[in-house]
């Protein structure tokens, strides 16, 4: 007798391009990730303050755009509050991308880019 056959493979399901509009002049897409290094105990301890750091991530064209270059300070305007940072740039994220290191935001919210700290 041979072997029990094998059950049938469930075909892989279509992956479904979407488009993305482009953000209208001025307001960018939000993208918000948690940290993978976050919560109570890094906020806590004094050695991981580098894991604090708060960081706008922006595409480098967009960055060269607005005036920003790399360790810049910059102020996001979103619908949840401001987010004052350092910019760091990035040519693998998409043009009209911001990202930031801020838990609770939706991703795709619309946010404003001013350079400087919030005033």
């Amino acid at each position: 007798a041979g072997r029990p056959a094998a059950p049938a493979a469930a075909p892989w399901p279509a992956l479904v391009a979407t488009a993305h509009a482009e953000p209208a002049e001025g307001v960018f897409r939000l993208v918000a990730p948690r940290p993978l290094m976050s919560g109570p105990a890094v906020e806590r301890t004094p050695w991981l303050a580098h894991q604090r750091r708060s960081r706008i991530v922006l595409n480098l064209a967009d960055a060269i755009g607005l005036g920003l270059a790399d360790g810049d300070t910059a102020t996001v305007r979103h619908e949840q509050g401001v987010h004052v940072g350092q910019v760091t740039t990035s040519r693998r994220l998409r043009r009209g991308t911001v990202r930031i290191d801020w838990r609770g935001i939706p991703t795709g919210a619309g946010a404003r880019i001013e350079k400087g700290a919030a005033r």
